[in-house]
């Protein structure tokens, strides 16, 4: 199982003029650093923050889901974050079908009880990875653009286009 879960809504601070990215832009859209998503990943519940993590991320977001949607056959991201460190190596292996093998490299829990799990897979379809994805990116393009951040950021062309 994959998903991502917003637990608590969070503070939005205001515009940075000096922001260039979405990445600026999102650390300076949220207040604060506390965990405000869950992802869960099979039994595995990792804390992540929009300020602190999401922030840090966006772009390998945005490149995951690019070569998803361009079915590149196999690919890896490694990720770091916050709350997490990790590697993520993608498989197409059905039309609609990714394998991602994960390794944990440093990763605040949940349940801290997990914490000596360092590798993990999933099968997913691939829709429904990304539509977890765009679902956190469609909320947080909507607190960027009530700031006045708009599409002259740069990365903001996947946000654009997201409905």
């Amino acid at each position: 199982m994959f998903k991502l879960e917003v637990i608590r809504d969070t503070l939005l601070g205001t515009k940075d003029s000096e922001d260039t990215s979405v990445s600026e832009a999102i650390f300076s859209t949220y207040l604060e650093y506390s965990p405000d998503i869950l992802l869960h990943w099979n039994d595995l519940t990792l804390c992540l923050s929009r300020r602190g993590d999401i922030s840090d991320i966006y772009d390998d977001i945005i490149d995951i889901l690019t070569q998803l949607e361009h079915r590149v056959e196999s690919f890896f991201m490694a990720f770091l974050s916050s709350s997490f460190t990790a590697h993520w190596d993608f498989k197409i292996i059905d039309s609609n079908l990714i394998k991602v093998d994960a390794k944990w490299i440093d990763v605040v829990y949940l349940d801290k009880s997990k914490s000596n799990i360092k590798r993990s897979s999933m099968v997913i379809s691939i829709s429904d990875f990304t539509e977890q994805w765009k679902k956190i990116l469609r909320l947080i393009k909507k607190d960027l653009l009530s700031l006045g951040y708009d599409n002259t950021l740069d990365g903001f062309v996947f946000l654009d286009t997201l409905q």
